[in-house]
Order: structure tokens, then sequence, then C-alpha cells
């Protein structure tokens, strides 16, 4: 069974990694999805945030996993079934399915009616990439919420953005 995690990884985080490393230890081939929510605003391009991602997995030693862009215009529940993959990888900060996950799931199917969602509950509940850019713009510490392999770099192209 093949799967997708997608997400802006805007940027990478510790939260991201633990899903990362848990879904990849699951399926014998996974994507990771850099991903263009058009409701957000990005300071740094797709290349940018795929580059990072690819450090981290590269220092991770992880070897099944492809890092892919978004292409403009498809939504992830098309790729995922042009790829032939029909398991959708997402992160819970609580226990509890929200909303929001709902709302997309149902989404997600009225496209793709063959998804399998795999919901991964993450530990580190204090992790975002929200968080990670306003610790930057306060000229905060980000040690504890990015690994050390992509820490400068984070802090070099967050640093000071919105």
């Amino acid at each position: 069974m093949k799967a997708i995690f997608p997400g802006s990884f805007n940027p990478i985080h510790n939260g991201h990694i633990e899903i990362i490393k848990c879904a990849a230890s699951e399926y014998k081939e996974f994507s990771i999805l850099i991903a263009n929510n058009e409701s957000k605003t990005y300071t740094q391009t797709l290349k940018t945030r795929k580059k990072i991602v690819e450090k981290v997995i590269e220092d991770l030693g992880l070897k099944n996993i492809n890092v892919l862009i978004q292409e403009p215009g498809k939504l992830t529940p098309t790729i995922a079934k042009e790829m032939g993959i029909n398991v959708i990888v997402r992160g819970l900060k609580t226990k509890n399915l929200t909303k929001y996950e709902e709302n997309l799931a149902e989404k997600y199917l009225d496209i793709n009616d063959e998804l399998i969602f795999h919901y991964v509950v993450v530990l580190d509940k204090d992790s975002s990439s929200t968080k990670i850019r306003d610790l930057l713009i306060e000229n905060k510490s980000i040690d504890d919420m990015v690994p050390e392999c992509i820490r400068k770099d984070v802090e070099i192209l967050w640093k000071g953005v919105n």
C-alpha cells in the first residue's frame, strides 16, 4: 500500500517529522506532498520548502520517501489517484478528529472515494509552523522545534517573515 502526506511545511517541524517517521515505517512507498493552500500566503517557494524537507529526510536516513511538489490546479486526492495512492496521512494534535479534518476528508472523498485516512496523533503538541515563524520574529529560540540539520536554514529563510 502507498501513502501520501500533504502539507505546506512552512517550515517543517518536529511534529511533521513524528508523522513522517511513523508513516515511513508503515508504508513501502511513502510520498510527501509540498502543497500550496490557496487560503495561505507563503514567503518561501515550493522548491525551497521541498529542499528543506529533502534535507531532513536525508538526515533521518529514510530511503522509501519521495518528496513531491503539488502541481497548480491539482488537489491532493486527484494527485493520489493518478499515482495509485489510496492512503492520505494526516497529523492530529489531539486524539479527537477536528471539524476541519472531517470537512477535509469529506471533500477529498467527493473527489476520490477510494481514499483511506491514516491519522497520526502528534505528541509534540507545541510544534507549529506559525509558532516557529512567530518565535523567529521575536528572536527567540526554535531549537526544540526543528531538527538541527535545518535549524540555520529555517532561521535564515523564515526570520522576519509574518
